[in-house]
């Protein structure tokens, strides 16, 4: 309930209509290192290969405490729903006037035709096993509209799991910071 309450709350501080956020220079290499690293002792744990094969500087601006929550929720999720021994990648580049963030796992996926719901609230895919409320990715896909991005979910590593794609747009004054 605790937990239930608390992701509520970040849900309605992430809403579209929700105050302005003060946006301020955010990496997104640094900060997907950070949840990384808080993240360790779970990917240890079930043995599962968590990594960054892709590192770079991701400059934007926005709200760092929203940035690390989209994150977290979305590393989050593929440890959760990566089995024991899969793996679980997270990659941060530019590409033109965007920040991009991808999480990738060989886990259990998402079928084709839950993807688009997979962001609506309380929605949970039957037959998972794995505990959750059903906000995460409602939350994920606010805070990424709220930073005027995009979130596309696709396969994952070698065709397995799921593949979340988050694109920021830059301006061209941050792509030279």
């Amino acid at each position: 309930a605790t937990q239930v309450v608390r992701q509520l709350h970040i849900l309605a501080r992430v809403e579209p209509n929700a105050l302005e956020i003060t946006p301020i220079p955010v990496d997104l290499a640094v900060t997907a290192r950070e949840v990384m690293a808080q993240h360790i002792e779970l990917a240890t744990q079930k043995n599962i290969d968590f990594s960054s094969t892709r590192s770079e500087q991701a400059a934007m601006t926005g709200s760092a405490e929203n940035l690390h929550i989209l994150i977290e929720n979305l590393v989050s999720n593929a440890l959760h729903y990566t089995p024991e021994g899969g793996k679980v990648n997270v990659c941060t580049y530019t590409e033109g006037n965007h920040a991009l963030i991808e999480v990738q796992d060989n886990g259990i996926g998402i079928p084709q035709e839950e993807r688009k719901r997979v962001f609506e609230r309380f929605h949970r895919i039957l037959g998972t096993n794995i505990e959750g409320t059903g906000l995460g990715l409602a939350i994920a896909k606010n805070i990424v509209e709220q930073h005027g991005g995009t979130i596309h979910v696709s396969d994952g590593i070698e065709g397995k799991g799921t593949s979340f794609i988050v694109r920021f747009p830059i301006s061209q004054r941050e792509s030279h910071a």
